[in-house]
C-alpha cells in the first residue's frame, strides 16, 4: 500500500516537473519531456547487447602496456586453445 501511494504521488510530482521544463523550453533547441522522464518508479528499457560484442571486446589481439597478449583463460575463450606445454 505504501509502494501504491508513493507511485501515485510520483506520477502527479512527475507531471508537474514535466509540464514546468515544457513550458520553460525552447521547441527550437530541445524536444519535450514526458512525465516518465521524471518519474523514478518508471523503470527503462534494459539495452541487450549479442554475446559476439563482449567476445570481440575480450578478445582483442591489442598488446597490454607489458606487451603480454592476455592470460591462458583469454587464449582458450577466443579460440586459441592453450597448450599445456606452453609456458
Amino acid at each position: 500500500m505504501t509502494e501504491a501511494r508513493g507511485r501515485f504521488e510520483w506520477g502527479q510530482t512527475a507531471s508537474l516537473l514535466a509540464m514546468i521544463a515544457n513550458v520553460m523550453r525552447d521547441p527550437k533547441k530541445s524536444k519535450a519531456v514526458k512525465p516518465a522522464d521524471f518519474n523514478p518508479y518508471n523503470e527503462k528499457p534494459k539495452v541487450k547487447a549479442p554475446v559476439s560484442i563482449l567476445k570481440d571486446i575480450w578478445c582483442r589481439e591489442n598488446t597490454n602496456e607489458h606487451g603480454n597478449r592476455g592470460s591462458e583463460s583469454r587464449k582458450s575463450l577466443c579460440g586459441n586453445p592453450a597448450r599445456p606445454d606452453e609456458t
